[in-house]
């Protein structure tokens, strides 16, 4: 039987926080996105009313779903109904990202407990190992790259409702 250590359980490699710091950060700034998407489509609102609001709706799933009716409507009204309908199409796209990311991100977030001594994350979920887009073992530059994905779709999001359009 192969002896385990402490150390051979809880060592995770170099980068290993900042890459995990670095999704999670991205997660807010998505979900913060999207509460500017429900202000900047709702001109009566303030921003103390967006935030109370987008609070009571508490779950991403919600708060995606919310974004996505106002901005459909918006959309509506700020462009001709060729355009809008472009404008709700590609939205709706970011939207399906950021539910794939998201889910991503409570795997990654969740799941990485170690590495194994090849040097992978000992990423597992309900006892898979968690791999990558082209089916090999999650490792930290793929947490950054997660990281980077969810970076650039925050700024699709935000620039699809920019005041002025």
């Amino acid at each position: 039987m192969e002896k385990v250590v402490v150390q051979d359980i809880t060592y995770l490699p170099d980068g290993l926080f900042d890459a995990l710091g670095r999704v999670s950060v991205r997660y807010g700034q998505i979900e913060h996105v999207l509460t500017l998407t429900i202000k900047r489509t709702d001109q009566k609102m303030v921003w103390d009313q967006a935030f109370a609001f987008v609070e009571k709706l508490r779950y991403s799933n919600k708060i995606r779903e919310e974004a996505r009716r106002r901005f459909n409507a918006w959309a509506d009204e700020h462009f001709d109904e060729i355009i809008a309908e472009k404008e709700k199409r590609k939205f709706r796209a970011a939207v399906n990202d950021w539910k794939k990311l998201a889910a991503r991100r409570g795997e990654i977030v969740h799941c990485c407990w170690s590495v194994g001594r090849n040097g992978n994350l000992n990423a597992t979920r309900r006892g898979k190992i968690l791999r990558d887009d082209t089916g090999r073992p999650v490792d930290v530059a793929y947490v950054n790259r997660l990281a980077d994905r969810m970076h650039s779709l925050a700024a699709r999001l935000n620039a699809a409702t920019l005041p002025n359009p």
